[in-house]
């Protein structure tokens, strides 16, 4: 969901039960109107047969500008429209309520991961991808936050930043079956995360909450720190 936080907030996606009756519509909710009613908006044209799960949203109001990364659509269309997974930045404009899709790189997270912005107080900014699953070919992988994904707004262009240990150090986890860093959280996906920015936006931190490994839960929190 989007919202611009003055009077309005906008739906987009997710899984339904009559799927087939709501192919990629856009919503908009006004709070505060008679009957505070849902409005459908016609996006003329869809981004698949059905309508995108299972990606990441991230919504900022200060730049009118709310984003959507990774798709999946239902897997019982396979061999019909295509692969489920479609690599797909879309954005959403909050003042005219129109969406543009960007393609993505195949090595950027496309389900199950989060996505948060960051203010650099110039330019827009940049969002952060990290966490979930990565595909190429068909096959899944969960991508590591020994990595994120950064993709700067006013360039349009991806980029993977490696993150740094500095601890250095290593411990056996019993859950994983091997060595990890123990500076570095371990693989997860459908796990919460934002930011925190210096005032003066030259640094920020990421809190990552929970989520779940390729096996297990994971209850830990961790925060990764990020120079401007």
């Amino acid at each position: 969901m989007w919202s611009n936080l003055i009077d309005r907030a906008w739906l987009f996606g997710g899984k339904s039960e009559a799927d087939s009756l709501l192919r990629n519509s856009l919503w908009r909710f006004e709070p505060g109107k008679v009957d505070d009613q849902w409005t459908s908006i016609d996006i003329g044209h869809n981004v698949s047969s059905s309508r995108p799960s299972n990606g990441a949203g991230c919504n900022i109001p200060d730049l009118q500008t709310g984003y959507y990364l990774g798709v999946i659509t239902n897997s019982d269309e396979m061999g019909l429209y295509g692969p489920p997974f479609l690599h797909l930045l879309i954005e959403f404009n909050m003042q005219t309520e129109t969406l543009s899709f960007l393609q993505v790189p195949d090595f950027v997270p496309v389900i199950n991961q989060s996505l948060v912005f960051l203010n650099t107080g110039n330019n827009k900014g940049a969002l952060v991808a990290l966490g979930g699953y990565t595909e190429k070919n068909g096959s899944l992988a969960v991508a590591p936050l020994s990595s994120i994904f950064i993709y700067d707004i006013l360039s349009k262009l991806w980029t993977e930043q490696k993150v740094t240990d500095e601890k250095g150090d290593s411990i056996e986890d019993e859950k994983l079956g091997f060595e990890r860093s123990i500076a570095i959280p371990r693989k997860r996906s459908n796990f919460c995360a934002t930011v925190g920015s210096a005032q003066d936006k030259t640094s920020h931190n990421i809190f990552v909450l929970g989520g779940q490994d390729e096996t297990h839960p994971v209850s830990d929190a961790w925060a990764l720190s990020l120079p401007s």
